[in-house]
């Protein structure tokens, strides 16, 4: 029988799955307008992650490795 504060904390990984897959509907749009921001991917990769999408976190991060890379000074 699980302790005092499981069922909050169930809530709480129920919340951040939920606001991964909103994040993920939001990131798939800003990802199709500029796809070489390996900012974007990164947090695209992360999204993924938190849903147990190992798979495509994985793809994600080869985006991340194959986006240009800038510099600025």
């Amino acid at each position: 029988m699980p302790g005092p504060g499981a069922s909050a904390s169930e809530g709480a990984m129920a919340d951040q799955i939920m606001a991964a897959n909103v994040a993920k509907e939001c990131l798939l749009t800003a990802v199709k307008a500029d796809s070489k921001s390996s900012h974007l991917w990164a947090n695209f990769a992360y999204a993924f992650s938190i849903t147990d999408d190992h798979r495509s976190s994985c793809k994600c991060l080869e985006k991340v490795l194959m986006a240009p890379c800038y510099i600025h000074l």
